[in-house]
This record gives structure tokens, sequence and C-alpha cells, in this order.
């Protein structure tokens, strides 16, 4: 009867061992559901997947991408112009017509957020070799018309046409008489001398709100006459 105690306090003796050894072996990240090793892990996770794993990246953080893209060019053909004795000064004639020429051109391309934040260009390669146009430019400032010979600073090829009285000055506030020619002071100074083929002598003395660029109006006493001329195009020589 005396031994039975003992026997009992042996067995609790190891029961407590195994408890104790148990504990201390056990990981730590199992101790409790909201310990600090889950919530490591919790964080970890959001910053790589986004909540629920959606592959949303992290406030703050740029999605760099670097391309390469390329794109094709026009390359303008040059002009080359030779003197031409046998052209009025201000004629042109087109002796070898040009034909342009074609270049790719490669570029890296760096997007932030998928906006381009940086283009450079790393490779331009020739596809087609540009032809050169070959243009003859007049030398002639001298002319002769009726028997009469004139020099001059420049001719232009103008599209002409008529007008007549209309009862109002001419914009230089002259009476517009036959002689008085309508033209845009960009392409011929007001004042100016001029000779006309098929019309004679003028002078540059009006102006008008459709007479733009290479278009001259020549007065005529009639209506009859400035229809007749009509509109053609002219040999127009400013004088010198």
């Amino acid at each position: 009867m005396k031994v039975y105690p003992k026997w009992i306090a042996l067995i609790l003796v190891s029961l407590l061992f195994v408890v104790a050894e148990y504990l201390l072996m056990a990981p730590r990240g199992d101790v409790a559901a909201g310990g600090r090793a889950s919530e490591t892990i919790a964080v970890e996770n959001d910053a790589e997947n986004g909540p629920g794993g959606q592959g949303v990246k992290p406030a703050g953080e740029v999605k760099v991408e670097t391309r390469m893209v390329s794109e094709q060019k026009r390359i303008d053909y040059p002009i080359e112009k030779v003197p031409d004795n046998g052209l009025f000064k201000g004629e042109q004639r087109i002796l070898q017509k040009g034909v342009p020429g074609l270049e790719l051109l490669v570029y890296e391309v760096v997007l932030e957020d998928g906006q381009e934040t940086m283009r450079r260009l790393t490779e331009r390669i020739q596809l087609k070799k540009p032809v050169r146009q070959v243009v003859a430019v007049g030398t002639i400032t001298t002319a002769a018309r009726g028997g009469n010979q004139f020099e001059f600073k420049e001719m232009l090829e103008m599209k002409a046409t008529g007008y007549t009285h209309t009862g109002n000055r001419t914009s230089t506030d002259v009476w517009p008489s036959r002689g008085i020619a309508a033209v845009d002071p960009r392409v011929i100074p007001m004042g100016s001398r001029l000779y006309v083929d098929g019309y004679g002598y003028a002078v540059a003395l009006d102006t008008g709100g459709a007479i733009s660029g290479k278009r001259i109006d020549l007065f005529f006493e009639t209506r009859e006459e400035a229809m007749r001329w009509g509109r053609r195009v002219v040999k127009v020589f400013i004088l010198k």
C-alpha cells in the first residue's frame, strides 16, 4: 500500500516532460493565428500580388518598359541649279526630275506606367537613295518686243486678267487708265515698271482682293476689251 503513490508520482512527472518537450519543439508560426509571423507573411503577399493575389503593384512603384520601335521617313531630294543663257532671268526649266529617298529610323523608347518618357535614335538605315533634281536657271536680262529692247530685273510667268472702270480710284489714289496694273505687292513692288507680253508697258499702281501671288489684273478702257483679253498666262518683265 505504501508503494502505490510513488508510481502515480512517476507517471505525472513523465507526462510533464512530454508536454514540455512538445511545447519547445512546436514552430513559432503555429503559436497563434494572429501572431507576428503570420502578419509578416500577409504583408509580403500583398506587396507581390495585391489583395486577393490580383497582380496589383504596390503604391509608389513605377513600371518601366523599354521597347525598340521604327518608322520610315522620306528623304528630300537635293536640287542643283545650273545657269542657262538661253532663258530669261527668273525663268527655270527642269532638266532632271528629282526622286525622294526613304530611310528607316530605329528608336529606343522608355515607358513609365505606359507613358513615353524618353526616345533615343539608335540607328538610321537608308532604304532608298534620293535622286537629285537638276534645274536650268535663266541668266538673260535683256529682251526685245516690237523693235524695242529693254533691260529687266526679273521675268515672271503670271496669270493675267482684265478689268475696267468701277468709278473708284486705284489703291494708290489715282484714276485708272490703260497701262495700270493691279498686282500683289509681295510679288511685284508697287510702282514697278512692267512690260506684259500681249499688253505692252504698264505700271503697278493698284491691288485687288482676288489678286494674290503670281496674278496680275490689267486695266482696259472698256468692258469689251477686258472681256476679249479674258484669262491667260503671260510673261511679265519687271523693268530696271
